[in-house]
C-alpha cells in the first residue's frame, strides 16, 4: 500500500527556501532536478511513496519517490539545505494546474508531515485539474 504524505515548504530564506510561489514553482519545475539531481531535501523522516508538496495551505503538486524510506544525507545535501534530516529520490514531480487549498478536502495540521489516503489524494488531483509532469531524464 502506497503511502502518501502532506509536507509542508514554509521555509522562506532566500538562498535556502522559497521566498516567493514562483520560487517554489520553479524549484518543482526546474530546480529539483537541474540543481539538486532529483533528491529533495527535508527536515522530517516519515517513510513515503508519494509526497504532496504544499505551501502556506495549499498543494502545489506531487513528487514520486523512488524509495519509501528515504536516504540519510551526504555532505552535498547538507551544504544544499543545512537543516536537511532525509532525502528522497524523486523520479517524477508534477506541478498542478491549480493549486489546492488544503482545509477543502480536510487535511489540517501537517506542520510534521501528514499521511493521507488514497481517496483524498484523489480528490487534491480531481481539484487541481490534472498537472504537468517533470523529471530528470
Amino acid at each position: 500500500m502506497q503511502k502518501i504524505v502532506v509536507y509542508g515548504n514554509s521555509d522562506k530564506r532566500p538562498k535556502l527556501g522559497f521566498p516567493t510561489e514562483a520560487d517554489f514553482n520553479r524549484y518543482l519545475k526546474e530546480e529539483l532536478f537541474a540543481k539538486e539531481n532529483g533528491r529533495y531535501h527535508y527536515t522530517q523522516r516519515q517513510k513515503a511513496d508519494i509526497i504532496v508538496v504544499s505551501r502556506e495551505g495549499y498543494a502545489y503538486g506531487h513528487l514520486c519517490v523512488t524509495d519509501p524510506e528515504g536516504e540519510l544525507p551526504n555532505e552535498a545535501d547538507r551544504k544544499s539545505y543545512p537543516p536537511v534530516k532525509r532525502v528522497y529520490v524523486i523520479s517524477k514531480s508534477v506541478v498542478y494546474n491549480n493549486k489546492v487549498r488544503l482545509k477543502d478536502v480536510g487535511v489540517l495540521g501537517i506542520q510534521f508531515g501528514k499521511s493521507i489516503s488514497k481517496d483524498v489524494f484523489n480528490e487534491i488531483q480531481k481539484l487541481s485539474k490534472g498537472g504537468e509532469e517533470f523529471s530528470g531524464a
